[in-house]
């Protein structure tokens, strides 16, 4: 028992390390863990816990990056320009704090809700997976339409899309293909804007959490979260588009459905692999690479994402103000170009020269997405793609 607290525990702040530090994605420490894992002659049970904590820590701090450095993964992408415009306001951790809960509320739901999402994901997958590009289609048009520039903004959302689904036929793995392409599309404009206006990080206001918009983005989060769970060629990323919709102008509602989107996928994930027998995340490809999974150790992983919550929401909320404390202590336009080399490097450790080229192209949509105030409609990118998936012309 012991040495299962302590291997969660090793995850957890595995994954804080991998949510503070910019295009260091959980699935590469995940798939980098597996020779240590066959050599070292590791316990399955041991290997569940450890995956378990890392990918649940993960999804509890990606967003500090995102909201403070403009520098976002896929799962937080969106998450960048309300995250930024509270971050200027000085209520940066206060919108972090709401990510986090809204996390925490999502995992809450998703125990409560256990015995009936067991029962009946199968039989709504098999439902729903006819027609599904339709509804991401009408979620498509919900984003385009509800722009005050129509024109601006379809014209970001068939750069975008085109983007994705000419990405996605690249030979790049398709796991490291979005590095590149949500570093140019969400990251890279976001740096440089911040640097040609010499923007810093003002002083953070004392947080004030309101219970109802964190709980009711919770809620948004976990139903978003579990479509992203269920559905291949969804994921995280793509169904944060359904949040925008549905939360309105309540940035607070927003970024807390942001953080319960990210947790909820990865439990659902977990649970997906025992219920419709296929990997929805990196981590669950991973476990289904080295093990057959049985319900037995399906519910031990429920048990220990719940106690990685717990670990990963202390640490969160402790973490935000240092985190902004050791960042203004460094000249921030050094900081942000630094960020910017970061990105460059990994792509080109990770993709290779294809890599770049992506993410020069998405660079120039995502400067053309934030110059016409059209930030969501980028997720285009993975919307239109999966559209495309469903609709049986390719395969993804």
């Amino acid at each position: 028992m012991i040495e299962i607290v302590f291997l969660v525990l090793i995850g957890v702040l595995t994954g804080v390390f991998t949510g503070l530090t910019p295009g260091i994605h959980p699935n590469t420490v995940i798939f980098g863990s597996l020779p240590f894992y066959f050599f070292l002659d590791v316990t399955f049970v041991n290997y569940l816990s450890f995956i378990s904590g890392l990918s649940v820590a993960h999804t509890f701090h990606d967003f500090l990056p995102a909201m403070f450095l403009g520098a976002p993964e896929g799962e937080s992408a969106l998450s960048t320009s309300p995250g930024l415009e509270m971050t200027s306001n000085g209520k940066g951790i206060e919108g972090f704090y709401y990510t986090v809960i809204g996390g925490m509320w999502s995992t809450v739901l998703v125990v409560l809700m256990l015995p009936i999402l067991y029962l009946t994901i199968e039989p709504v997958y098999m439902v729903l997976e006819g027609f599904m590009e339709y509804l991401l289609l009408f979620f498509l048009l919900v984003l385009v339409f509800d722009s005050g520039d129509l024109k601006a903004s379809f014209t970001v959302a068939a750069l975008a899309g085109t983007l994705g689904a000419l990405s996605f036929t690249t030979t790049v793995n398709r796991q490291y293909i979005l590095v590149p392409i949500f570093a140019g599309l969400f990251a890279v404009p976001t740096v440089l804007l911040s640097l040609s206006e010499r923007a810093s990080i003002p002083g953070q206001k004392p947080a004030r959490i309101t219970k109802d918009k964190s709980l009711k983005g919770g809620v948004i989060g976990f139903l978003a979260g579990l479509t992203a769970g269920i559905f291949p060629g969804l994921g995280a990323a793509a169904s944060t588009s359904f949040i925008a919709p549905i939360s309105g102008n309540s940035k607070r509602e927003f970024l807390a459905g942001m953080g319960g989107v990210n947790t909820t996928d990865i439990i659902i994930s977990f649970l997906a692999i025992l219920v419709i027998e296929r990997a929805r995340s990196g981590a669950s490809v991973a476990l289904q690479a080295v093990s057959s999974i049985s319900r037995h150790e399906v519910f031990f992983l429920m048990g220990t994402s719940l106690f990685a919550t717990g670990l990963s929401v202390l640490l969160a909320l402790n973490i935000a103000r240092v985190y902004v404390s050791v960042i203004k202590r460094f000249d921030y336009s050094k900081v942000l170009l630094t960020v910017i080399g970061v990105l460059v490097i990994i792509t080109f450790y990770l993709t290779g020269f294809r890599g770049l080229m992506v993410l020069f192209v998405s660079s120039f949509v995502g400067l053309a997405a934030v110059l016409t105030s059209n930030r969501r409609v980028c997720m285009a990118v993975l919307l239109v793609p999966t559209i495309i998936f469903f609709s049986g012309e390719v395969h993804l």
